[in-house]
C-alpha cells in the first residue's frame, strides 16, 4: 500500500511538473515571439521616422496646402501625409514659436513586407527663428550623397529651395564688441588698441582686443595662414599665425582672469569671440579632442574658412548639456564694408572624421575626399562635393537672441511616430 501510494504521489507529481514545463515552455515562445514583434515594430518606427525626416518639406507642403494626395501619387520610398488635424502652441517666444501639428501619414515601398500607416506629430517653427535653433538649413539642390543612417538627411530635407536666411555680420560684431553706440566702428577697434581715430581700417595684423581687463575678442585683418585649436588640463588654446607673426592664447574657460596671451601672466577674462576680416587657409586641431566642453568659441570669417583636420571635443560631464563649443561663421561681405566676397567653408581631410562645430555660411559647404559628420548643425546657401556627410544637431552657443534668423518661414524640425497601423493592427 505504501509502494503503491508512493508511486501515485510521484506520478502527480511528474505531472505538475510536467504541465509547469509545458506553461514554462508555452510562455517562452509567445515571450520570443512577442519581442521580436516589438524589435520589428521598433525598426518600422525608425525608419518610418528617418524617412519622414527626410521628406519634412512634402509634409511642410501638404499641412500648408492642407489637400490630400491620391495614392497613385505616392512614389517609391516617399511618405503620403492623408490629413492634418490638431495643432498646439508648444513655446511662443515673441517673435517666433513653435508648434506641434498631429497628422496621419502613410508611406509606400519600405523594405517591410507589409504596408505602414501611422499617426505622428510635426513641430513646426514659425515667425523670425533662430538659425541656432534649426539641426540643418540648405537653401538649393546639392550633388551630395548620402550612405543609409538614421542620422544622415537628404541635403536640402529641412528647407524649401528658396529658403531665406540672414545674418547681420557688422551688427552681430558691433553687438559683441560694444560698439552700438559707436558712430564709426573702426575707430571704436582703434581705441581698443590705443592707435590714433582716423576713421580707417586697421592695417594687416593680429590684434588684441581689450577692454577694462577683459579681452572682447581677437581681430585679425586680412588673410590668417593657421588657426591651431588645442586642450590640456582644462586650459583651452589657441594659436594665430599670420606671416611671421605668431599669437598664442590660453584661457580656462568660464574662469575670469585666466586667459593667458603668448604665456605671460594672467589676469584677462576672454569672450571667445575671434573675427578674421578675411579667409582662413588652415584651421585644425593640435590635440585630439581640442576642445573643451565648456567652451563657447565663435570664429567669424569674411571669406573662405579651409577646415583640414578633424575637430573633437571632450566628453562631457553627467551634469553637463550637450552642445557645440564651436561655432563657425563665414560670410560674404567685409566687416563694416560693402565690398563682397566669396564665402564658403571647405572640408579638405584625406579620411571620413568627426568635426564638433556648428557651421553658418553664407555661400557653400565644400566637403573634399572621404566626407564627414558634423555634430553640431549647418546653415548653408549649397553644399558641394561627392563625398558622404551626417549633421547630428546639438545646442549652440550663439543664443537666441543673435542676428541668425529667417524671415517668417514655417519649418519643420522633427517628425514623432506616435502609432503604426499594420492593417487592422495597431501598434
Amino acid at each position: 500500500m505504501n509502494q503503491k501510494g508512493t508511486i501515485v504521489i510521484g506520478l502527480i507529481i511528474m505531472l505538475i511538473l510536467g504541465i509547469l514545463l509545458s506553461g514554462l515552455v508555452q510562455q517562452t515562445y509567445i515571450h520570443i515571439l512577442n519581442d521580436r514583434a516589438v524589435r520589428r515594430h521598433r525598426q518600422v518606427v525608425n525608419e518610418l521616422q528617418t524617412l519622414c525626416c527626410r521628406e519634412l518639406h512634402d509634409l511642410r507642403a501638404a499641412m500648408l496646402q492642407s489637400r490630400e494626395l491620391p495614392g497613385s501619387e505616392i512614389k517609391p520610398g516617399r511618405i503620403l501625409v492623408n490629413r492634418s488635424f490638431r495643432t498646439i502652441l508648444l513655446n511662443d517666444f515673441g517673435q517666433w514659436r513653435k508648434q506641434r501639428t498631429y497628422c496621419q501619414v502613410e508611406v509606400a515601398n519600405t523594405r517591410f513586407p507589409f504596408s505602414v500607416r501611422a499617426e505622428g506629430s510635426v513641430d513646426v517653427l514659425s515667425g523670425l527663428v533662430p538659425l541656432d535653433r534649426l539641426d540643418r538649413l540648405i537653401g538649393s539642390e546639392t550633388t551630395v550623397q548620402h550612405p543609409k543612417s538614421a542620422k544622415i538627411g537628404r541635403a536640402g530635407s529641412l528647407s524649401e529651395p528658396t529658403a531665406d536666411w540672414r545674418f547681420d555680420s557688422d551688427g552681430y560684431i558691433r553687438r559683441q564688441l560694444r560698439l552700438e553706440s559707436v558712430e564709426n566702428p573702426w575707430n571704436g577697434l582703434r581705441g581698443y588698441v590705443h592707435l590714433e581715430a582716423n576713421g580707417l581700417p586697421l592695417i594687416q595684423g593680429i590684434y588684441l582686443l581689450v577692454s577694462q581687463g577683459e579681452l572682447l575678442g581677437v581681430w585679425v585683418e586680412g588673410d590668417l595662414d593657421s588657426l591651431r585649436i588645442s586642450c590640456a588640463h582644462h586650459t583651452q588654446e589657441l594659436c594665430f599665425q599670420q606671416g611671421s607673426r605668431a599669437v598664442s592664447v590660453a584661457y580656462v574657460p568660464e574662469l575670469p582672469g585666466s586667459c593667458r596671451v603668448d604665456r605671460a601672466e594672467g589676469g584677462l577674462t576672454f569672450g571667445e569671440r575671434i573675427f578674421v576680416d578675411g579667409s582662413i587657409a588652415n584651421l585644425q586641431e593640435s590635440s585630439s579632442p581640442s576642445l573643451l566642453q565648456l567652451s563657447n568659441l565663435v570664429v567669424i570669417a569674411s571669406g573662405i574658412i579651409h577646415v583640414q583636420s578633424c575637430i573633437g571635443q571632450t566628453p562631457r560631464l553627467p551634469d553637463q548639456r550637450k552642445k557645440t563649443s564651436l561655432n563657425l561663421i563665414a560670410c560674404r561681405k567685409r566687416f563694416f564694408r560693402d565690398e563682397k566676397v566669396d564665402a564658403s567653408v571647405v572640408i579638405d581631410i584625406p579620411e571620413f572624421c568627426s568635426i564638433a562645430a556648428r557651421v553658418l555660411v553664407q555661400g557653400a559647404l565644400v566637403i573634399l575626399d572621404s566626407g564627414m559628420n558634423l555634430v553640431g548643425g549647418l546653415a548653408a546657401e549649397t553644399v558641394k562635393g561627392s563625398a558622404p556627410f551626417a549633421v547630428q544637431g546639438l545646442e549652440s552657443a550663439l543664443g537666441v537672441d543673435e542676428f541668425f534668423i529667417i524671415p517668417h518661414s514655417r519649418l519643420p524640425t522633427r517628425f514623432q511616430v506616435h502609432y503604426l497601423m499594420e492593417g487592422d493592427d495597431e501598434t
